[in-house]
């Protein structure tokens, strides 16, 4: 895969996430409750009269968690080869969206089925692959943090470091300080927005040096 490839595949992430506070406050707008976050009768109710807003989370949801699938293997085949430890975070990294694209077709697809399921129930279990799925993905973002080499710069890695560590923590943070996911929904746009810049810069950079050694013949 081209370092464009995985550019666009980062600029996908890092644009999904504000996207889901978006659909979210678009549903509140429109009538859902704001105890429906943790109500999960209240969100079935919603939902299932509101199928659009379902979809359109759903659909959100597997678009982000392809593109992580992209980036995770894609930088694996550049990063392997400067520490161990990539080969451990690709494999957590694929964890993540597997699980997350899983939780979100639990969760959604109940809703808008009005599944007979019993709502505390299913979103317990959407609950624990959810949490279940963000360590995986903070184990992965954790590991672009001890590669070495000039694919990414220290400053990077520095910010992998805390970002990974913020998203890894999840499962046992939100439960007692549910702010928490305000560190993630910043944190995260932000180092995958940073991570595209980083791969689109360096395709450019090949681009001018390949165009250059090209005029030069």
């Amino acid at each position: 895969m081209t370092d464009r490839t995985l550019g666009l595949s980062s600029v996908v992430i890092a644009a999904a996430i504000p996207m889901f506070i978006v659909l979210f406050g678009l549903a509140a707008a429109v009538g859902m409750p704001a105890a429906a976050q943790s109500d999960p009768r209240l969100a079935v109710t919603f939902f299932h009269d509101q199928p659009a807003f379902a979809v359109g989370l759903f659909v959100n949801s597997i678009v982000m968690h392809v593109a992580v699938v992209v980036l995770a293997v894609g930088l694996f085949g550049r990063l392997r080869s400067t520490s161990d430890v990539a080969v451990i975070g690709v494999v957590f990294g694929i964890a993540w969206a597997v699980l997350d694209i899983t939780q979100s077709s639990i969760a959604y697809g109940a809703m808008v089925s009005a599944s007979s399921a019993d709502p505390a129930t299913v979103d317990a279990i959407a609950k624990a692959m959810q949490n279940a799925a963000h360590l995986g993905g903070g184990i992965w973002v954790l590991s672009i943090a001890f590669t070495t080499g000039s694919v990414f710069s220290r400053a990077h890695r520095s910010a992998a470091a805390v970002v990974g560590a913020i998203f890894a923590l999840h499962v046992l943070i939100v439960p007692i300080v549910p702010a928490w996911w305000t560190l993630e929904y910043i944190g995260l746009p932000l180092f995958f927005g940073w991570t595209a810049i980083a791969l689109l810069r360096g395709a450019v950079a090949r681009q001018g040096s390949l165009a250059a050694k090209l005029q030069g013949a």
